[in-house]
């Protein structure tokens, strides 16, 4: 069984990463934040790291040739390289710039980031995403990154026993799952913002989004007719209204992330060859874009921050425009020597 390569996806990669650096960059315009809704980026990413996290795996157990020690190791040389190089970057300038304190939270950050649990860590420390004080921390953009690998340490062992023991209820486990995911996450996002924002367990259905979706590709489950064509167009409709008119004072995962959920599983399971959106998305600028996202995302949170940190402002256009073609070209550079 093969996994056949989808430049969409990474063209929907680089829409992602880009709205979660424009949010970053707070662009204002009439007195209104443009892109409020930018980090909602991060939840889609959570879903396509789903889809392709599981369809690898699949593929591995259907040919009989899974190993988690390969598995492990693939993911350790695919995200520690870069984000090594990008703590040991910022360490330098962390120590000139940072007062004693501040700089005691960036070593703590950046030595929990390594074991991939930063999540845990800015959770610990009460610091709100999006508060005043979020766009000073470095790697405070890391907590992403921890959820994904803790999903990526338990889930092939979890898949494992399922394709042992109950091979046949695949899919229902994973909606099942999905759906208790969810419900918590609601509710937990009444009475526990800060909880549900940082913890996987309130992230879980977010990235089996994705595995469902892979489970349906992988098993050749698939329903092609004419008004499915329509079905990726709904799918980037429903991202836009996220990007553009959530904003970060919703208490979020929570109800109001479906949409943009939803929307990139009908892309990834609609899209199709023929399809004019999945053409766009495979065009090479949005697939250059998707392919440099993962070092782009970690080096534009960093330069925001110690700017914001150094010049005391956050206002400037031009600065931030200067910064995200900074930003590209690290990522560039990362992407291809690191």
């Amino acid at each position: 069984m093969n996994i056949k390569y989808r430049p969409d996806i990474d063209g929907l990669r680089a829409i992602s990463v880009f709205a979660v650096v424009f949010y970053h960059a707070d662009f204002i315009f009439f007195n209104k934040e443009i892109f409020s809704g930018g980090f909602i980026g991060v939840d889609i990413f959570f879903v396509i790291s789903g889809y392709l996290i599981t369809s690898l795996i699949l593929k591995d157990i259907y040919n009989n040739n899974f190993s988690i020690t390969n598995f492990y190791t693939r993911r350790i040389r695919r995200i520690i390289p870069v984000l090594f190089f990008v703590i040991i970057s910022c360490i330098p300038v962390a120590y000139i710039f940072l007062l004693p304190s501040s700089l005691i939270d960036f070593l703590n950050s950046a030595l929990s980031t390594l074991f991939f649990s930063s999540n845990l860590y800015f959770h610990h420390t009460g610091l709100i995403y999006g508060g005043p004080d979020s766009s000073l921390k470095p790697l405070l953009h890391t907590w992403s990154l921890s959820v994904e690998e803790q999903f990526y340490v338990i889930f092939p062992l979890i898949l494992i026993l399922f394709r042992k023991f109950l091979k046949n209820y695949i899919l229902h486990l994973f909606i099942i799952f999905f759906f208790v995911s969810f419900i918590s996450t609601q509710i937990i996002s009444i009475k526990y913002p800060l909880h549900n924002f940082y913890f996987i367990n309130v992230r879980i259905w977010e990235l089996l989004a994705g595995s469902i979706i892979a489970y349906l590709n992988t098993n050749s489950i698939k329903y092609n007719n004419k008004l499915t064509d329509f079905f990726p167009y709904l799918g980037l409709t429903l991202i836009l209204f996220s990007i553009f008119l959530l904003n970060d004072e919703m208490s979020l995962p929570s109800i109001y992330s479906m949409p943009a959920v939803i929307g990139t599983c009908l892309i990834i399971f609609f899209s199709n060859s023929d399809n004019f959106l999945t053409k766009i998305l495979s065009l090479r600028v949005f697939v250059f874009f998707g392919l440099i996202s993962y070092s782009l995302y970690l080096w534009h949170f960093p330069l925001f921050a110690f700017y914001n940190y150094i010049f005391f402002e956050s206002n400037s256009f031009i600065v931030k425009i200067l910064i995200i073609f900074l930003s590209i070209l690290l990522s560039f550079l990362s992407f291809f020597f690191y």
